[in-house]
Order: structure tokens, then sequence, then C-alpha cells
């Protein structure tokens, strides 16, 4: 494997808290804490939710390209990344301390690729229709901007106004959450994948493979976690996603 040509990765974990109506947390701040071995990050409603390149129209409403999003419930979190052979594990914790219900909260995962070169959609595959799948072949159509797509988990759906007039919900579905992204030069593949998430989605302008991770609904006061895992895989994307 060459990890010289194989570059770096950066994890955002989470980007962002999102539910299938608005948003509960966004660009948020907080320290990690941890060794080469574990890390953890603790974020708090007053850190989680930053207008970042949104627009705060009021208390309740943020705007971007025109889009308008409600703010749900107040959240916090604890993040962990647990280092593993051949790769890292994640799990967030999340509590809701609305008062109302958080109906399919999601935390969206980034996986941003340095250097961007080698990042393509004709090299990041999914699994859609029983077929291993280059993202080039699913098009990338739906939503504002073709650098950008969403494309939704089996018969899962979801209703987030953000997600689905920006990024757009591909016509063509994945079977199951894992993307696969191919770097023939270092003989490897980066995987992200979960148990349980709503959707997968890419920015080719901006190199990344991202994953809105389920929680399912939450009520007020309760906690729920979800969970996923990056792995490194010598060979070609289809001996990585067999495994």
């Amino acid at each position: 494997m060459d990890d010289e040509a194989l570059g770096f990765m950066l994890l955002w974990v989470p980007e962002a808290i999102v539910t299938d109506a608005g948003l509960s947390g966004l660009y948020p701040k907080g320290d990690w804490v941890g060794d080469e071995k574990q890390l953890r990050q603790s974020v708090g409603a007053k850190e989680a939710l930053r207008a970042g390149n949104f627009t705060r129209v009021d208390k309740d409403t943020l705007e971007y390209d025109g889009i308008r999003t409600a703010v749900d419930s107040p959240v916090k979190w604890a993040t962990t990344v647990r280092a593993e052979p051949g790769g890292v594990r994640f799990s967030i914790r999340l509590t809701n301390l609305g008062d109302s219900v958080m109906r399919k909260a999601g935390a969206a995962v980034c996986l941003k690729f340095r250097p961007r070169g080698w990042w393509s959609a004709e090299t990041t595959y999914v699994l859609s229709g029983g077929k291993l799948t280059p993202l080039a072949d699913l098009g990338m159509e739906a939503g504002r901007a073709n650098n950008f797509q969403a494309y939704l988990v089996a018969v899962e759906t979801y209703g987030n106004p953000f997600y689905r007039e920006f990024w757009g919900f591909n016509e063509h579905r994945v079977d199951r959450p894992v993307i696969v992204s191919e770097n023939a030069a270092a003989g490897a593949c980066i995987v992200i994948e979960s148990e349980r998430a709503y959707f997968v989605h890419c920015n080719r302008g901006n190199p990344c493979t991202d994953m809105m991770l389920a929680f399912g609904d939450v009520g007020p006061g309760q906690t729920a976690v979800a969970e996923g895992r990056i792995r490194v895989v010598r060979g070609d994307a289809k001996k990585a996603i067999a495994r």
C-alpha cells in the first residue's frame, strides 16, 4: 500500500445534527480530548448550532441559497472516535433537550479527502440495485448544483428542506449505507459505513463522502446513539465492499 499516494482524510463527526423538519446542530464547536487510541468531544447546546455560511433569519429559521430551514430542538451530544486495526470506529450519543419529538434525527458525518485530486465520482462506489456502481453512473442531476448529490438508503424517505432542495435526492437509491473510494495508485480503498443511515451524499467540488447516520425519533429528554466506521482496505472496491 502506497501511503503517500493515499494521502490523508479529515473526519467531521458530526458536521450537523439534522431532523426531517430542520436543523438542531450546525458547525459545532468543542474541544477533543484523548490520545492516539481514543478521542472524545462533548458539545453543549450553546456550541451545537452556529450559523456559519447560513444566514440567521430569526431565532427559529436559518437560510442558505434561498432555502429556509427551521431550527429544531436544542441538543447536546458526545462523540467518541476509537482507533482499531485498519481504521476507526465512531459513535455519537445525542440527547434531545427540547420539549418536542425530533423526527428522524440524524448526524451528518463528513469524510474529506486530502489531497483532493485523487477522489472522483468515477472511482467512488455504492451498492445500488444489487450492483457495485460508481457514483458517476448514477448521475448528479438532482438539487441545486451538480457538485452535490444525496442517495437515499433502501426504502428511507427524508423531508428536510435543505437536503431535499439543495443537495437533491437522486432518482437511484443505494442498497445499504456504505461508500467505497478507490485509489488505484495507492492500491487501496477508503470505506465509510454504518449499520443504519437515512442516506449517503457526496460533494465533488470539495471532495468528500458523507453519511446521514440515523438515530430515529428522539423524544424530549431522551438519548439515542448512532455509530459508524471507516476502513482502509488493501485492494480494489469489489474486495473492499465484500468485507
